[in-house]
């Protein structure tokens, strides 16, 4: 089985892969996973094949019976149906959160409970949870899970597979073997089209403690039955399974666009009003207002107006199809205007990607 460790860069560190036998892994700076005991024991997992069989670059295959305990399977069947609908409110209640100390109102280097902790006094304890991006420069500590499945969401898709209109769940990781996996504490929840929930299982039941982007594959496929692939943990790799699960249930149409136009704190950014004629004069306010930024001059923000739905990443990145207007206003109380001209009235959803002290989006419907 082929492990995995960081390998330094002064961002970070990327995963590469290491001779076999070799864990003891340094996992990023501060990462301090919550896992709490289960009283449930191991559950019972169907192995469907040899271990070590893998398809590269295919998603895993249909799979209906639950593999895991069934109140797992339940609880990723909830994270599901909560994605499909932008039921914001019953995700956060999915969520546990961690306290943090902060060290003061900014990062000193690399690591750290920010951007949680931002302007926050030294000593200060906040509570958040951790963003890990596994094939990047390491992770974050935010205060909601939302903002960051909501651009994945948007983005239609990390990693595993692009261009979805709905996020599905597609398998369980957890510690241990094909022949003995252990999800009794911890497991993580794989999805396509949006981000990686990591769980716990606590006294209430099974909670999203964080969200990881990314895999421990080697070639970042995922096996397409039973399969070994090393488990992330807080100090570093273990064993690890994965185990191949699709719903059957059908997503409902317009969810990512259900998602564009989420309220905070899934967003930073809203449109009023957020329908309209086209073309229109629109108000743009920022969640929570960016306030008077270091250095003394402001940014000047710019929007980009795409036809159709499109993510952060994306926006940025894109060099045409869009329509660039420059916003009015004070950036630091957070309040701005925006002229969408008639050549940006393409198609009956807009997306504005909005770019000053920060990247933020937002949609607007048009009549």
């Amino acid at each position: 089985m082929l492990k995995f460790a960081r390998e330094p860069t002064e961002s970070g560190g990327r995963w590469k892969s290491m001779r076999p036998g070799m864990f003891g892994v340094l996992w990023l700076a501060g990462l301090a996973m919550v896992a709490c005991g289960s009283d449930d024991g191991s559950p019972g997992v169907r192995t469907t094949s040899a271990p070590g069989t893998s398809a590269p670059a295919e998603m895993p295959t249909a799979n209906t019976e639950c593999p895991v305990a069934k109140d797992l399977c339940a609880t990723a069947l909830a994270l599901q149906q909560n994605m499909w609908a932008a039921n914001f409110d019953a995700l956060e209640t999915l969520t546990q959160k961690s306290s943090f100390t902060c060290p003061g109102p900014s990062p000193g280097g690399a690591g750290g409970p920010y951007p949680l902790c931002q302007g926050a006094s030294p000593g200060e304890i906040r509570r958040g949870v951790r963003i890990n991006r596994l094939q990047s420069d390491g992770g974050t500590v935010e205060a909601s899970i939302l903002p960051a499945l909501r651009n994945a969401i948007l983005e239609g898709g990390h990693g595993l597979k692009r261009g979805l209109d709905a996020p599905r769940v597609v398998g369980f990781h957890c510690p241990g073997t094909p022949g003995q996996p252990d999800c009794s504490q911890r497991a993580i929840v794989y999805v396509e089209g949006a981000a990686h929930f990591r769980l716990t299982d606590t006294s209430v039941g099974w909670k999203v403690n964080g969200l990881q982007f990314g895999n421990t594959s080697e070639d970042q496929s995922l096996p397409s039955v039973v399969g070994s692939m090393p488990y992330p943990e807080d100090s570093g790799l273990s064993p690890g399974v994965f185990m191949p699960w699709r719903p059957e249930d059908e997503p409902p149409e317009s969810v990512r666009e259900s998602w564009l136009f989420a309220p905070a704190p899934a967003s930073s950014l809203e449109a009023i009003p957020s329908r309209g004629e086209c073309p229109a004069e629109v108000a743009l306010n920022i969640v929570p207002a960016p306030g008077t930024l270091p250095g003394g001059k402001e940014p000047v923000p710019t929007a980009r107006i795409f036809a159709g739905i499109v993510g952060i990443e994306q926006g940025v990145s894109a060099r045409a199809g869009f329509v660039e207007v420059r916003a009015t206003g004070d950036l630091a109380s957070g309040r701005l205007r925006l002229s969408i001209p008639k050549e940006a009235c393409h198609g009956d959803v807009l997306t504005i990607v909005l770019g000053a002290d920060a990247w933020r989006v937002t949609g607007y419907r048009v009549n």
